[in-house]
């Protein structure tokens, strides 16, 4: 009788270990997917938010080009 409950007791721990590693794999495949579908809209709308930050930029440098040549060029008409 004493085998028969040991026997049972490890029959329920290994078949809550297979459970447990089946619901482990559902679950981290739902996590997997989700996290793809996170990354792909985060990467477009980070993509964007870098475009528009190098228009910013590079508009910027180009107002202070303009700037800059627009001085010299004062500068250079109060010298003639």
């Amino acid at each position: 009788m004493q085998r028969f409950k040991i026997a049972f007791l490890l029959f329920v721990f290994i078949s809550c270990e297979e459970d447990s590693y089946k619901m482990d794999r559902k679950i981290q495949f739902k996590a997997d997917s989700l996290f793809v579908l996170e990354e792909q809209l985060l990467t477009k709308k980070l993509d964007s938010i870098c475009l528009e930050n190098q228009k910013s930029r590079k508009q910027n440098l180009l107002d202070s080009i303009v700037e800059i040549r627009k001085q010299e060029i004062i500068q250079f008409q109060k010298g003639l």
